[in-house]
């Protein structure tokens, strides 16, 4: 190019960095230059921690994305639990949580996430919180907490257990956006009452007719997995069906 003087001027392009980190890295090396405060390199360190989570954040949405068209929007039941005898007997299918864990495994992997579980118990509750991590530096967590499930006979290790392995699905599919073939609507009225409520007058009755009907209440104790005073609505449902099988058995069995 030549100007109005006849003077040669030679215009050179240069390229401009363009990810974050080595334009952090150019601030970094000016205000070095300026012999900084203390205060200045604090500033500069929260600065670059902003800028890499919001790149980091960026990143998990993006990949969240792509993982999601991969992942399955329903999990077909694959487990059948079945307990206790007669009108009170439960049955149903659900989807494991093995059988969840081997459909996304692989896509998690592909797509640079990993799930872990944190469980936890405190006052008759078992609290679980799954966190998924993604290679940029992202998570999200998601917690649920419940009352141990002592359904089926389950000892007090077993009913902690159990309802581990039920949170640790939940919070998984929470975080995944994925329902499973046996998460149905709620149809018909709400439930008249919380099914771990307790009510000791209406245990006390209970315990009363048990009594009656099996000479003591120790072994529906051991049945509900806890004592009288404990039961919930829950434990008085399934003992109603229990107390029934054990009043139909002959004496001598």
């Amino acid at each position: 190019m030549t100007d109005t003087h006849d003077k040669t001027i030679t215009v050179v392009e240069v390229d401009r960095p363009q990810s974050n980190e080595i334009s952090m890295m150019d601030i970094i090396s000016a205000a070095m230059k300026n012999d900084p405060t203390p205060e200045t390199l604090r500033e500069l360190l929260q600065f670059q921690k902003d800028v890499d989570a919001r790149a980091a954040e960026i990143a998990y949405s993006e990949a969240l994305t792509e993982l999601k068209r991969d992942l399955p929007a329903v999990i077909s039941r694959d487990q059948t639990v079945k307990y206790g005898a007669g009108e009170g007997a439960t049955r149903y299918k659900h989807s494991s949580l093995s059988h969840v864990m081997d459909i996304v495994t692989e896509h998690l992997s592909n797509h640079g996430f990993s799930l872990t579980w944190r469980p936890s118990t405190s006052d008759r509750q078992v609290t679980v919180t799954c966190r998924m991590m993604h290679s940029a530096g992202h998570s999200d967590e998601c917690t649920i907490s419940s009352s141990p499930d002592t359904s089926g006979r389950k000892g007090p290790a077993q009913a902690v257990a159990s309802t581990i392995t039920l949170l640790q699905r939940y919070t998984a599919l929470s975080l995944l956006g994925i329902a499973t073939a046996d998460m149905g609507e709620p149809h018909g009225p709400p439930a008249p009452e919380d099914p771990d409520a307790v009510d000791p007058a209406r245990n006390m009755k209970a315990a009363a007719v048990i009594r009656k009907k099996l000479g003591g209440v120790t072994a529906a104790e051991e049945y509900a997995g806890r004592p009288v005073e404990q039961w919930t609505a829950k434990d008085l449902f399934e003992l109603r069906a229990w107390v029934k099988e054990q009043s139909s058995k002959p004496e001598d069995a």
